[in-house]
């Protein structure tokens, strides 16, 4: 399927971007609606995990709500993503190939008991060449974005490789199963205005080295997030966390056992049943090595929101790109997560 935008010209598309600023001023100039009470929902972060195939297996610092469940409140959610990288970094006998399409689709399950709760995330992962290789082409040309050797390699390719001194594996061909099983529990804590949690999450050694769904080990992530209102219709939240990992001996010569990650998410209400978001996310890199696709660390940037559908229901959609050091997380990936509260 190719998409083509050359019948926009450059008067329409100005014409539609005014058009569409002049709906969302509108919006939000008729929305009386601020943060508060009933709207934790609606305001929770969007997921902007790094999921590079190189980092997919392992449990990083990653954004999560700054709010607990109640006492007895639970809540369940299917997340989906779709992920397409493209990168290709060789040196010598050492390469990092990820050509290809993943999908990750999440089951989870979080209930409250007071002042903490727990929760557990079974993700299922499958890897193939998908459909979107001519579409992010088109993209990038419509917004004169670099293609970084994508349009010149067959569509719908998979390749995915990592090649060091002591350690190579390779997939070519479509794979699926179980990844990294999760395990959470969180904490409400005081901390000046706002709402703030703390975090404690574990890895189990679920999924396969060779199919890029895990590493067999189990990883141990701490983090701290915080939220609070800037005016009545926007709030900011950030969050700091590290990781201890536990990858295979034939990487432990260039992986880093200790990994750092950080990030920030703004939020403005639209209406009472919707919620725009921007966030940017990274951390520290997680291998000593020649490759710059792995020595560097990553930016995550996503855009998306909330939307109501139900006193008990909400959507979340999300799109990702990476900025900075574009090589080091997926060129580009969409999600989207229905939960369910009771």
């Amino acid at each position: 399927m190719d998409w083509c935008f050359c019948g926009l010209n450059a008067k329409r598309l100005r014409m539609v971007r005014v058009i569409s600023f002049a709906i969302l001023c509108v919006a939000v100039m008729t929305s009386r609606t601020t943060f508060g009470e009933g709207f934790e929902p609606l305001a929770r972060p969007l997921e902007n995990a790094n999921l590079s195939p190189f980092m997919m297996g392992l449990l990083l610092p990653t954004t999560a709500p700054a709010s607990i469940l109640g006492r007895g409140e639970s809540d369940w959610s299917v997340a989906t993503h779709w992920i397409s990288n493209f990168v290709e970094d060789r040196r010598g006998n050492r390469a990092a190939v990820g050509d290809g399409e993943t999908f990750i689709g999440s089951l989870r399950y979080a209930r409250g008991f007071g002042d903490f709760e727990v929760g557990i995330d079974l993700p299922y992962v499958r890897h193939s060449g998908g459909f979107l290789d001519s579409i992010i082409v088109d993209w990038h040309d419509f917004f004169g974005l670099p293609q970084g050797g994508r349009d010149v390699v067959p569509d719908g390719r998979l390749l995915f490789e990592l090649r060091e001194a002591n350690s190579s594996i390779l997939l070519d061909s479509p794979s699926k199963g179980f990844g990294g099983a999760k395990l959470h529990i969180a904490r409400a804590l005081e901390i000046g205005k706002g709402t703030t949690a703390g975090r404690l999450t574990i890895k189990l050694p679920t999924g396969e080295l060779d199919e890029f769904t895990g590493t067999g080990g189990v990883d141990v992530s701490a983090s701290i997030h915080h939220d609070r209102n800037l005016t009545g219709r926007f709030s900011i939240g950030g969050w700091l966390g590290a990781s201890r990992l536990s990858l295979p001996d034939d990487r432990r010569d260039i992986a880093r056992q200790a990994v750092f990650g950080g990030g920030i998410v703004v939020r403005m209400i639209i209406t009472p049943a919707m919620v725009l978001k921007a966030q940017w996310a990274s951390h520290s890199p997680v291998y000593d090595s020649e490759l710059s696709v792995l020595r560097h660390a990553p930016g995550i940037l996503s855009f998306g929101g909330s939307v109501r559908l139900s006193s008990r229901d909400v959507v979340d959609i999300a799109v990702l790109e990476n900025w900075p050091n574009g090589d080091t997380s997926p060129d580009f990936s969409f999600g989207f997560t229905w939960r369910r509260s009771s």
